[in-house]
């Protein structure tokens, strides 16, 4: 990979079961839909295109569904996912999944604050301007960085995308991002941003689901 410079790969979370209908859905929070089964295996698939080495960072949205996606990877890449309420869903209505849960369930995650975001009225032109804050403050963190995995949601991961190839609103076309799909944009220095893919989802038709 080159040297100079930092690719964000953006994945949306596998499918939970606020983008199915399926019966005996668990019980959980308000807007804090866990995997469906068909996800959890595609959260698998998802680790499949990374080995050790392949990443230098990982971030998620402090939902369950976003960390149950990555949680497979993190664990094959032994590292830790650090969960951050920018990333949160577009107007979602609670701050984030309970941290016990979250501490019991899935040790390699940790907050990096428990503030939460209160973003259930959030309009568009807010959206543009949580996502340039959050993509700042992963870039300052992690200057240098080769890889950088930001796992998020369908509804905010076009404000994202936007952000990192230096669009505006209003958008000339619509997103289509499905369920465990990636869209990764390489950040080079002195040249423009490079789209390496678009909503790829090579790995859920690699014999693996």
């Amino acid at each position: 990979m080159e040297t100079d410079r930092t690719e964000l790969w953006f994945i949306r979370h596998c499918q939970s079961y606020g983008n199915v209908r399926l019966p005996n859905e668990p019980e959980h929070l308000p807007d804090d839909y866990p995997l469906t089964p068909t996800g959890l295996r595609q959260a698998v698939a998802i680790a499949s295109r990374f080995e050790k080495g392949d990443v230098d960072a990982i971030y998620a949205s402090t939902l369950l569904r976003t960390v149950q996606t990555i949680y497979p990877a993190a664990v094959k890449l032994d590292m830790r996912i650090k969960l951050v309420p920018e990333l949160m869903e577009f107007t979602t209505k609670i701050p984030m999944t309970d941290p016990d849960v979250i501490a019991r369930d899935y040790p390699r995650a940790f907050f990096r604050d428990l503030d939460g975001l209160d973003i259930a009225n959030e309009t568009p032109e807010d959206a543009v301007r949580r996502a340039d804050k959050i993509l700042t403050e992963i870039l300052a963190e992690n200057e240098g960085a080769k890889r950088i995995l930001i796992v998020t949601h369908g509804g905010f991961i076009g404000y994202l995308v936007r952000r990192a190839l230096g669009l505006s609103l209003p958008e000339p076309f619509q997103w289509e991002l499905e369920n465990g799909g990636i869209t990764a944009v390489a950040l080079r220095r002195n040249e423009l941003p490079l789209l390496l893919c678009a909503n790829d989802r090579a790995h859920l038709n690699a014999g693996l689901m």
